[in-house]
């Protein structure tokens, strides 16, 4: 049994006449004919009866185009569905580092586009139509070193980290893993004293002296404008961001590469994005 057989007695049972099936098929009549015949000696019951000149459903044949018109509707539309879906304005983010720069991005680009909406996910996801994540290659950045009015004095080189209390970032924000080997590399055991994954929190910690923190160059926004950011020329923090399109996702759309078009521009010119 072919899905072409149950389309050609669904659409001659729903008209109940051979001739004007075949021409809204767009197929010859005799082998419509012929079609309905092979499937009825496949099923092993008769689907139609004449009745004058017209053709009537059997009990077996009502009960078939009972069976077949919600799911063969639902398959006849799926080109129409797939074109709704292709045209629509939602985009799927899914950002795994950088989310307050790309949440920015987002609502400066929906003052041009009203009409678009997103989905911003945090964690790790299959299903996304633009992934923001750490590489290493790709849109260069600068970790900083933020302290409030009592640190920006006592930490001149790398030595100084040692014992000084230290903000940093919880295993979930990838920008830990940066941090981390930082002070693998330099042999360093930080002295942690708070560990969040609230940007507002650690500038709030850092400003009141509670120690020393990890500040993005230009991906948390102007947030920390108010700290004193130190760079060890020797010993500098670099990060790389990297972003792709789902070729193959459903929705790759004139607005999707529009807006990968923007962030990318956005991170190309360390752009810092205004809430």
């Amino acid at each position: 049994m072919e899905l072409s057989q149950l389309y050609y007695f669904y659409k001659t049972a729903e008209l109940e006449h051979i001739t004007r099936a075949s021409r809204e098929i767009n197929i010859a009549q005799p082998a419509l004919t012929k079609s309905i015949h092979k499937l009825e000696e496949e099923l092993e019951v008769s689907l139609f009866f004449r009745e004058g000149r017209n053709i009537k459903l059997t009990s077996w044949g009502k009960w078939l185009y009972e069976k077949l018109k919600d799911p063969l509707a639902s398959i006849l539309n799926i080109k129409n569905e797939i074109k709704v879906m292709k045209n629509n304005k939602h985009i799927k983010i899914c950002a795994l580092t950088a989310s307050t720069f790309v949440t920015n991005a987002l609502l400066q680009f929906k003052k041009k586009y009203s009409d678009v909406t997103f989905t911003l996910i945090q964690n790790k996801c299959d299903d996304w139509d633009i992934l923001i994540f750490s590489d290493n290659i790709g849109y260069e950045e600068e970790i900083y070193i933020g302290c409030g009015n009592i640190y920006k004095n006592e930490i001149k080189n790398i030595s100084d980290l040692k014992e000084k209390p230290v903000i940093t970032f919880t295993h979930f924000k990838e920008l830990r893993d940066n941090i981390d080997y930082f002070y693998k590399k330099n042999n360093i055991k930080p002295n942690i004293a708070f560990e969040c994954d609230n940007l507002i929190l650690m500038h709030d910690l850092i400003l009141d002296n509670n120690g020393y923190g990890f500040i993005p160059e230009f991906t948390s926004g102007e947030i920390f404008d108010d700290l004193f950011l130190l760079s060890l020329e020797e010993y500098k923090i670099i990060r790389f961001i990297g972003i792709k399109k789902n070729q193959f996702g459903m929705n790759n759309g004139n607005i999707v590469n529009e807006f990968y078009e923007y962030v990318n521009n956005c991170f190309k010119n360390k752009k810092i994005i205004k809430p």
